[in-house]
């Protein structure tokens, strides 16, 4: 059974499209493939009774055409300053491993995950 997380967070995502991300509205990516980043910092949050508030994490996607076509690649970063805890939480909620939105989404559209870093963010 999954866990119970929730977070708000600052969100900050670019990727090599036209500006407004034609994915987003059901049109083809500019380039006929998608490269992403997106950043999350958390306002407040927490996984199960755990807190994740502060931890600062990112995920890179690469996905050779359609995002839904699937075949893509990911890979997920936390910052170093998570507590080796909160790392593991956000492990397994950017890998898609405790369900939700685009992290669980994305887990299942890539056909390679690599392994997560943790990196000074």
């Amino acid at each position: 059974m999954a866990t119970r997380w929730e977070f708000e967070a600052d969100y900050f995502t670019y990727c090599n499209c036209d500006w407004g991300c034609p994915c987003n509205f059901n049109a083809r990516p500019t380039q006929g493939n998608c490269q992403g980043v997106g950043a999350w910092r958390v306002r407040r949050g927490r996984f199960g009774p755990m807190s994740l508030t502060g931890v600062v994490f990112a995920a890179s996607y690469f996905f050779p055409g359609l995002i839904e076509q699937g075949h893509g690649i990911r890979r997920l970063y936390i910052d170093r300053k998570a507590t080796p805890r909160q790392r593991d939480a956000i492990d397994a909620i950017g890998n898609g491993r405790e369900g939700g939105g685009i992290f669980e989404l994305f887990a299942k559209l890539a056909s390679k995950t690599y392994p997560t870093l943790v990196a000074n963010i």
